[in-house]
């Protein structure tokens, strides 16, 4: 979720920056506003799941998922990267 919102952000940043310029921006729009759409979905997609996983689960199976997923995440940056 953090990475769409930050994409949307900067799509969002760069559309202003056009338009202070003056320079044209209809395609930029166009992208912002269908990314924007994406990231809204996709973002509320996950918080439902989220919610369902913690009434079927409980909050503690949920962290500790996440928790896991992070360290995974971390390992295959590790190994990628060519570290210890």
């Amino acid at each position: 979720m953090r990475l769409r919102l930050e994409t949307a952000r900067l799509l969002m940043y760069r559309l202003g920056w056009l338009i202070d310029h003056g320079r044209p921006t209809a395609l930029d729009a166009s992208l912002a506003k269908i990314w924007l759409g994406e990231c809204f979905v996709r973002s509320g997609l996950d918080a439902v799941q989220l919610q369902q996983r913690i009434r079927l689960h409980g909050r503690r199976a949920v962290r500790r998922a996440a928790g896991s997923a992070r360290r995974g995440a971390a390992t295959r940056r590790l190994a990628a990267s060519g570290g210890p």
